[in-house]
């Protein structure tokens, strides 16, 4: 059963979310995630055992948030396998732009700044950006066997996470402003190239 919006727990894991997001592992510490969430230390550790139980617990809403968004884009569609894999790649710009990628992703960070120092955070962030990739092969491949495409699933799942996690940290790092729409669009314009224009060559 999903707690209320309003709980002691999700105030924590929103807290905690964007603390990581704006200043990262290293930097947030717990007694900043109960000042922001408005709960006690005890408080805090009545849900979570750890400090990094906590961010593995954030990283897994994260990326279950994405999923919901990601479905909730696919939903209105024409049920064509291509159809859903281009509206999903569609709904990505608005994603980016709107609160659950606005500030980063917390999948990609976490990932990067945990590799060495907390196994049980890395491994989160890991396994949801395996889920993510494995869940756009299948979107590809059941668009592939749609149009009868010969397509390197893997390798455009690949791309596609590169355009949307580099693209992110280019905006974040502020090299760049719109990197990660623009990348998501291109690579959007690519896969109509290889499914429509390209198909039979």
């Amino acid at each position: 059963m999903t707690p209320p919006p309003d709980s002691a727990r999700e105030r924590i894991l929103g807290a905690a979310t964007t603390l990581l997001l704006d200043r990262g592992y290293g930097a947030t510490s717990v007694d900043e995630i109960c000042r922001a969430a408005e709960v006690t230390k005890g408080g805090l550790f009545y849900h979570f055992e750890s400090k990094e139980t906590l961010v593995s617990a954030a990283v897994e809403r994260f990326f279950s948030g994405l999923v919901a968004a990601g479905e909730a884009a696919r939903a209105d569609t024409d049920p064509g396998a291509f159809a859903a894999l281009d509206a999903y790649v569609e709904a990505l710009p608005k994603l980016i732009e709107g609160p659950e990628l606005a500030r980063g992703c917390l999948l990609g960070a976490m990932a990067i700044q945990t590799t060495e120092s907390h196994p049980t955070v890395w491994s989160a962030a890991r396994s949801a950006l395996g889920e993510w990739r494995g869940g756009l092969q299948s979107l590809i491949d059941a668009a592939a066997a749609e149009r009868s495409v010969a397509v390197d699933s893997a390798e455009l799942a690949d791309g596609l996470l590169a355009a949307v996690e580099g693209g992110l940290l280019l905006d974040r790092s502020g090299v760049s402003s719109g990197a990660a729409v623009a990348a998501v669009n291109h690579f959007r314009r690519y896969l109509s190239y290889l499914f429509l224009e390209g198909e039979g060559q």
